[in-house]
Order: C-alpha cells, then sequence, then structure tokens
C-alpha cells in the first residue's frame, strides 16, 4: 500500500513556519485569558489550548468563536467518556458521549 505524498504536505517545514503566527496567537489568546483568573488547573487548560490550536490548524476553526460557542467543553467531554461502560443512564460517560452525538448530528 502506498501512502500519497499530498497527506505529508502539512508536515513539511515551510507549512510549519506559516502557522507559527497562528500557533504564537492561540497561546496568546490563552494565556491572556488566565491572567484573568485566580486559579488554574493546568492540565486541562493546556489540553484545551492544544485542542484549540490544533483545530485552528486542520480545520481552520476560529479560536474565540469555539470557545464562545463552547464546542470545546463539547469535545472534551466526548474524548473523557468515549471509553466507558455501555450505559444509557443519566450520570454514566456512555450517557453523556450520546448527548454529544445527538447535539451535533
Amino acid at each position: 500500500m502506498l501512502l500519497n505524498i499530498e497527506y505529508f504536505t502539512f508536515f513539511r517545514n515551510d507549512t510549519l513556519e506559516d502557522m507559527i503566527p497562528m500557533i504564537h496567537e492561540g497561546v496568546r489568546s490563552c494565556l491572556a485569558d488566565w491572567v484573568d483568573r485566580k486559579d488554574i488547573c493546568v492540565y486541562p487548560e493546556c489540553s484545551l489550548m492544544a485542542f484549540l490550536i490544533a483545530a485552528s490548524a486542520l480545520v481552520g476553526l476560529d479560536v474565540k468563536a469555539s470557545r464562545e460557542s463552547g464546542m470545546d467543553k463539547t469535545f472534551h467531554n466526548f474524548i473523557n467518556n468515549l471509553m466507558t461502560l455501555p450505559y444509557d443512564i443519566p450520570g454514566f460517560g456512555f450517557h453523556k458521549v450520546i448527548h454529544v452525538v445527538e447535539l451535533t448530528s
């Protein structure tokens, strides 16, 4: 099976260099949001920042619009509850995933 080289153009040096301003803006935006907070949970916030930057780079998603729409929380809720027991009961992770899938369909 041969891989199409076009898929790897995303990881070329010139493509990655063009993304530096977008990554810088995403990091700056998240850090500016953190300044206004009293307490910060580092792992979830860094995970959110990585999601926003990746979504911006891969899909062209606007970072500020996705934060305002709550799409980042929907994504994290989906990922956190993806590998759960398949019980469609409120409070269980599977029920949360089904709810997210219904919202996005």
